[in-house]
């Protein structure tokens, strides 16, 4: 633990907010991606995509047997990216949360203990690319959004402002949207059901033209449906699960 007289010397390290997808058919959900305008940074065969927006990121992962978890296709989650896993779990404890630090063959990975019962996993950003092949993204105007369902939407914003994020807009009953610079967007969203708490959606915000990239995702196959009140895109995405194309707030 880092003590009180040490949190002054402890540096803010900087957090990506990453929507950490298992999918069936990475390949797949890759294209439907670069359609929608992000680009791949990083990708190992098919089974491993690292993408990224104008803010935020979403990695791509094999699911079933080729994941060591077993994740079924179409399962999210949320994952914050730092330079250093190591700096990053030491600020976090002088912040006076629990963490654990551990050594994986592709490098450190840390988790850090949430007021919601959970643990929110802490990657460390990618610099050994060996095995890996690297590209040069050109991502749209678009930003990653990670819609994190909870009843405490007031906690949970406390919780992510220990990362950076904070409210670019007056919240509402329903929802809360934190922003954090160029590193992406968290959207706190009200908890349907029980069952839903803790869990995490894919959604997208672009400053194109909706009908653009509608017209785009129809011209490449898929069956987008443009609606209003509240004006957005919803699309079916190749493991099946819905997501939502917002104009850039």
């Amino acid at each position: 633990m880092i003590t009180m007289t040490e949190q002054s010397s402890v540096a803010v390290p900087t957090f990506v907010a990453q929507a950490f997808r298992f999918s069936d058919e990475p390949a797949a959900m890759a294209r439907f991606l670069e359609v929608l305008g992000l680009g791949v940074l990083v990708s190992k065969d098919t089974g491993w995509y690292d993408l990224r927006g104008r803010s935020g990121s979403v990695a791509l992962h094999a699911s079933g047997d080729r994941s060591d978890s077993g994740a079924p296709g179409g399962q999210t989650g949320l994952v914050m990216v730092a330079p250093e896993a190591r700096a990053a779990a030491a600020y976090l404890e002088s912040q006076g949360l629990e963490t654990s630090v551990w050594d994986e063959a592709f490098g450190l990975q840390a988790t850090v203990s949430t007021p919601f019962g959970g643990k929110l996993s802490i990657n460390e950003e990618q610099t050994d690319f060996y095995g890996y092949e690297r590209h040069e993204p050109r991502p749209g105007p678009v930003d990653v959004v990670v819609v994190f369902f909870t009843n405490d939407l007031d906690g949970a914003a406390r919780f992510f402002a220990r990362f950076g994020f904070q409210p670019d807009e007056d919240g509402s009953e329903g929802h809360h949207h934190l922003r954090n610079g160029d590193r992406g967007v968290i959207l706190l969203h009200r908890a349907h059901t029980d069952d839903q708490e803790g869990s995490v959606g894919l959604s997208l915000e672009t400053d194109e033209p909706l009908e653009a990239v509608a017209g785009q995702l129809t011209a490449a196959g898929y069956s987008a449906e443009l609606l209003d009140a509240p004006r957005r895109i919803t699309v079916t995405d190749p493991d099946g699960q819905l997501v939502e194309v917002w104009p850039s707030s």
